[in-house]
């Protein structure tokens, strides 16, 4: 007798292999671009370096080849942010579970490392029994998972993320409503205002 497959689970487990797909490609696509942007700042270097020594440093052609530097420096510290996410590992996603992940920002909209984030109820705001964790990445970016008998268990139950530094000092509760369903992947970028924490102990 033929196996007849789910055609719920082809199309989550196709679009998980795409998604790994696209980021492999990506990241060699942002490096390959980054090598070609030191290339090209090289030879313009080495060609201002030349009209300076010919014409002097107030030579005309100068200052465009100062300013196309100045711009690929910035560029080059964005290919440098996009090649740190797209060389994250992503936890694999069963079927049949749910999870939310994202990135967590200080006020200045910098990543925050080794800090704990929770699941709280929305309404209670109290902290979800057994309910797993996760400690953000180099990257500020966490993940936290339930499977199918946790996700049971809310009964339907809305849930917010709690922010925590490694002596269990509540950072910020988000204002969130999450629903966790299996088979979803929910993202939920979080923002403190104010300076980054403590790092908790992972």
């Amino acid at each position: 007798m033929a196996t007849r497959t789910n055609p719920k689970d082809d199309t989550i487990s196709a679009i998980g292999n795409a998604m790994q797909f696209f980021d492999d490609n990506n990241l060699a696509e942002l490096n390959m671009l980054k090598t070609f942007l030191q290339l090209k700042d090289r030879h313009l270097t080495a060609q201002k370096e030349f009209l300076a020594k010919k014409y002097g440093n107030d030579f005309e052609g100068i200052g465009p080849i100062d300013a196309r530097l100045t711009f690929d420096a910035e560029l080059s510290k964005a290919l440098d942010a996009e090649v740190a996410l797209s060389a994250i590992n992503i936890p694999p996603f069963d079927k049949n579970s749910w999870r939310v992940q994202g990135f967590i920002y200080d006020a200045n909209q910098k990543e925050i490392a080794q800090v704990m984030v929770t699941l709280v109820q929305s309404e209670k705001r109290e902290p979800i029994k057994d309910s797993p964790s996760a400690v953000s990445d180099k990257n500020g970016f966490y993940a936290i998972t339930l499977n199918g008998e946790q996700i049971k268990a809310l009964k339907g139950v809305t849930v917010s993320l709690a922010v925590m530094t490694a002596d269990q000092k509540l950072q910020v509760i988000t204002e969130s409503q999450l629903v966790p369903k299996i088979a979803k992947i929910d993202f939920f970028e979080i923002v403190l205002n104010q300076p980054a924490p403590a790092p908790a102990v992972g």
